[in-house]
């Protein structure tokens, strides 16, 4: 019989409600559930209306730890068995929070991570590490589009040599730009729908992050099939642990021995710094 285990899962992706959805309907196991207080008060009431149930063995948190030891102490008082950080790929903070907890703590740790994009023979891909890099790629006098998120757009602010078109979620800090036109919004629904939006602003130059996001990915079939050039920032290296993109191999880990990799798991790089 599985022993019954206390999870806390690192969310704000859709994989996250996705793995915490599975876990509660197939299992027994306690999750609870937190995420970012940057995500807005009305963060709980959104998931929960997104799951449609509700069950005695889902509880949801919100706001930060406090940094490592933070993390540690919250595991420690809560009784937490299993650690899963489920959160963006680019939140690198909490990441690396999540393995320094977990190893003072003694609470294995998995990541549960959406799969990266993939260049195809069709793409015109430059991949850059940082987005300093990014911005120093694109040739002057370019229309670029940057779907970066809206803290990760102060690097292309000083090239006042290119216009620029910003997509956000939330609303973006527009004065540092001296060539921009902004729009807040989620990612189109299609290919088509990008491919006319980029159209329509005249876009030479797509900028982004490798999320892998699967609504995400139809800026990426637009630019290729417009043969828009896409200067593309890879992920950010974290610290090694058992890495999981699929479900059925995180939930046997779940069920199983988590101190080691189960069949499934990859381990994530290490951090070169």
């Amino acid at each position: 019989m599985t022993k019954q285990r206390h999870i806390l899962l690192l969310g704000g992706t859709a994989e996250a409600r996705e793995l915490l959805e599975t876990v509660i309907k197939s299992t027994e196991h306690d999750v609870t559930y937190s995420l970012a207080g940057v995500l807005g008060s009305k963060a709980e009431e959104v998931l929960r209306s997104r799951m449609g149930f509700d069950s005695d063995h889902f509880q949801f948190r919100m706001g930060g730890f406090g940094g490592p030891k933070g993390l540690h102490s919250y595991m420690q008082d809560h009784g937490i068995d299993l650690l899963i950080d489920a959160t963006h790929p680019y939140a690198t903070a909490i990441s690396r929070n999540a393995v320094e907890a977990s190893k003072s703590a003694g609470v294995p740790l998995a990541r549960f991570v959406r799969h990266e994009w993939a260049e195809t023979g069709e793409d015109e891909w430059t991949v850059v590490k940082t987005l300093t890099e990014a911005a120093a790629a694109l040739p002057s006098g370019v229309t670029a589009f940057l779907s970066v998120g809206r803290q990760s757009i102060a690097p292309f602010a000083s090239r006042k040599d290119c216009n620029f078109v910003i997509r956000s979620i939330a609303e973006a800090e527009e004065q540092m730009f001296h060539s921009a036109t902004f729009i807040q919004g989620m990612p189109g629904r299609s290919m088509e729908e990008e491919m006319s939006l980029f159209l329509d602003y005249d876009i030479d130059y797509l900028v982004t992050k490798n999320s892998g996001a699967g609504k995400a990915s139809h800026k990426i079939l637009a630019a290729r099939e417009l043969h828009i050039p896409v200067i593309m920032v890879k992920r950010p290296h974290l610290p090694e642990s058992p890495e999981f993109s699929e479900l059925d191999p995180i939930l046997k880990w779940i069920d199983g021995e988590p101190d080691a990799p189960q069949d499934g798991a990859t381990q994530s790089q290490s951090d070169p710094e």
